[in-house]
């Protein structure tokens, strides 16, 4: 998987986040825990000012959304 690229508005840091069918919610770096939708589903968070994706099943969803910028012409 990609490496997840800074925040397109503020620069800040990535997160990555995973949900479980029973709704807890886990930063793929292990640090945080937070509870939430009770859906398997993956998003893409700003640390700084907090922008994040919309839900996807997928991780790869949630990584190429965040990842993709105008200049690349898509």
């Amino acid at each position: 998987m990609a490496e997840l690229k800074p925040c397109p508005f503020c620069g800040g840091k990535a997160l990555a986040w995973y949900c479980t069918f029973d709704g807890k919610h886990k930063a793929l770096n292990g640090t945080q825990k937070l509870w939430g939708m009770q859906t398997d589903h993956h998003l893409i968070e700003c640390n700084r000012c907090g922008i994040r994706t919309r839900v996807y099943k997928t991780k790869k969803g949630a990584f190429n959304t965040w990842n993709r910028r105008a200049e690349d012409g898509d």
